[in-house]
């Protein structure tokens, strides 16, 4: 959980937070009024009428839990804890173990708002409600959305700019937000990215990689690059490894893996695991059968909307192969897939209908 603190003692804890939500402020300004190629080497900060420093190490620390980016090590000089800090989601990280104390800050929402480009808006969803946050302020332009636009692309060249980097290439991915589609560029912009660890990045070049989109394809290397994403927590690199094991297309079939890597995707909340692992309880291969829960899964991944989810979960209640069969409810679901554009859930509802 971010902005917290732990200590023995409840006021130490208090204290540990405001403290370190200080030093990530001071931190977070250096970058920002600094040239934006490289990361602080020193951080002086004062809070409590009293000066405290803190050294990059020089080392690199484990990917971010958020975003698989690099941690970046701080050292203290003298008093004070030594901290991890990720540049790609503004997250800070520190304990001592003798002492009991950690700290766990950051200005990730900030973050996210700031690296949004011009003509896009974000929101939360509170208590069933959802809450505009609103555009985010163009960088460096007072002018129209084309303007805006092109200011946004030059910062985003700066190398710390890793967030506003994924999204330059997520939008010549998908040619949206009056970027043009051009995978070409788009793989320049997350490579850029991945050089810092960011695991979309990674996940989204080994996608090109294997699709041969702006370039020839190349399954070895994507392999390569959604397990390189997968080892740092991104939930759909983990499903999609688990799927090049199942299928044994591009590494040696190993259904054990496959289900390992699901497992760890569906923890990550990804609703395309969770039907996968369902898949693999009702055949149990990989796993000791399980129809019923295996049935739950891809329920589950169904109501949050995922579309394979949806049809399969049809054929499921239509043919009753994880349970009693319900004709009538299979035929919502294939009709709900079939409306979204999934050609096999169209094809079995034809057929139906014949």
């Amino acid at each position: 959980m971010l902005n917290s603190a732990i200590s023995r003692d409840i006021e130490v804890a208090r204290a540990l937070k405001a403290l370190y939500k200080s030093v990530l402020d001071t931190l977070v300004s250096l970058i920002e009024n600094g040239d934006g190629k490289a990361l602080p080497t020193v951080v002086r900060n004062v809070h409590g009428g009293r000066t405290r420093t803190w050294r990059a190490s020089g080392a690199t620390g484990p990917a971010c839990e958020s975003c698989g980016c690099d941690r970046f090590p701080y050292e203290p000089e003298g008093e004070g804890i030594a901290f991890d800090f990720c540049p790609a989601c503004w997250s800070m990280r520190g304990e001592d173990r003798a002492r009991g104390e950690s700290f766990n800050v950051g200005k990730v929402l900030e973050k996210s708002m700031r690296d949004l480009p011009p003509g896009m808006s974000m929101s939360l969803n509170l208590a069933g409600k959802q809450l505009s946050l609103g555009p985010p302020r163009s960088p460096d332009s007072t002018g129209g959305d084309g303007e805006a636009l092109g200011s946004f692309r030059t910062a985003a060249r700066r190398p710390l700019e890793i967030g506003r980097q994924v999204w330059m290439g997520r939008m010549a991915f998908e040619g949206m937000n009056g970027v043009a589609r051009y995978h070409a560029e788009a793989r320049l912009w997350f490579e850029m990215a991945a050089r810092w660890g960011h695991a979309e990045a990674l996940s989204m070049l080994g996608l090109m990689a294997l699709r041969g989109f702006g370039e020839t394809p190349d399954p070895g290397k994507a392999v390569d690059l959604c397990r390189r994403a997968a080892v740092r927590g991104y939930a759909r690199a983990e499903t999609g490894l688990g799927c090049f094991y199942w299928e044994g297309e591009h590494l040696p079939q190993d259904r054990v893996a496959a289900v390992a890597w699901w497992q760890r995707a569906a923890r990550h909340k990804d609703a395309e695991a969770r039907m996968w692992l369902g898949h693999a309880l009702i055949l149990g291969e990989g796993i000791a059968r399980d129809a019923s829960a295996g049935l739950a899964l891809v329920r589950e991944a169904a109501e949050a909307g995922e579309l394979e989810a949806e049809s399969y979960l049809g054929t499921l209640l239509l043919e009753g192969r994880a349970g009693p069969p319900d004709a009538r409810e299979a035929r919502e679901w294939l009709a709900k897939a079939a409306e979204q554009g999934h050609a096999g859930a169209r094809k079995r509802l034809a057929g139906l209908a014949g």
